[in-house]
């Protein structure tokens, strides 16, 4: 009899996403594409995520600037070297925009059972012509 050690680490990760997740603190940077000349921090009960098997709903507001839908999503990942180590790079793609993902304190099992969760997006437009970044800390329910 032969046993597999195969490891499914995006299924895994998409047990995790599924449930309640709070956005309880934003950054958002922004300048020329070459810096960043601005940071905006945004703290307290700022709005959720709400993963389902297929499906993400979510709604945070940051002052005027308010992000709001409904999109099916796909969590994938891949090894990048990282000095003599590889790390897991997780990535979270929705209709309209991706994220990259950081579980928990981004260990090698942070994936497992994650309470927390970083999200960054590097295309995010709050200005237009400028770019921008934000960065969503969330906690899960």
């Amino acid at each position: 009899m032969a046993f597999s050690s195969c490891h499914d680490f995006e299924h895994v990760a998409n047990e995790s996403l599924i449930g309640k997740w709070e956005v309880n603190e934003a950054v958002i940077t922004f300048g020329p594409s070459n810096g960043q000349d601005s940071v905006w921090r945004f703290e307290g009960d700022l709005g959720s995520f709400l993963f389902d098997q297929e499906f993400v709903t979510y709604q945070y507001a940051l002052d005027e600037f308010e992000q709001y839908g409904e999109s099916s999503y796909v969590l994938t990942s891949d090894k990048e070297r990282a000095g003599f180590a590889q790390i897991r790079k997780w990535r979270l793609q929705l209709l309209e925009s991706e994220y990259e993902i950081e579980f928990d304190d981004g260990t090698r099992r942070s994936h497992q059972n994650a309470s927390e969760m970083t999200m960054i997006n590097q295309e995010i437009k709050v200005v237009p012509d400028v770019h921008s970044t934000i960065i969503l800390h969330l906690t899960k329910n």
